[in-house]
C-alpha cells in the first residue's frame, strides 16, 4: 500500500466547504432581502405545492389553488405574490 498525502484528501473537501459557506451567505442575503421587501411592500407570498422547493421555502403559505384562493381573501397584507 502506498502512502497517502492527507492534504490531497482534505484539500478538495476544504474547497467544497468554503463554497458551501459562500452559497449559504448568498442564500441568506437573498432571504433577508425578500423579507425586507415583504415588509416594505406589505406583501405575502403564496405558492402552489407543485412549484420548486426554493419558491416554497420563501413562501408564507403553500397549498393547492382552492386553499390559496380562499386564503387570499383573508390575509391582512396589501400585496399578494
Amino acid at each position: 500500500m502506498s502512502p497517502v498525502n492527507i492534504y490531497d484528501i482534505i484539500s478538495p473537501l476544504h474547497c467544497d466547504f468554503k463554497l458551501l459557506q459562500e452559497e449559504k451567505k448568498t442564500m441568506d442575503n437573498y432571504l433577508n432581502r425578500i423579507q425586507k421587501l415583504k415588509e416594505e411592500k406589505d406583501a405575502i407570498i403564496l405558492a402552489h405545492y407543485y412549484v420548486n422547493d426554493q419558491v416554497q421555502d420563501i413562501a408564507d403559505y403553500v397549498g393547492d389553488s382552492y386553499y390559496l384562493a380562499e386564503l387570499a381573501t383573508k390575509v391582512q397584507q396589501e400585496t399578494i405574490v
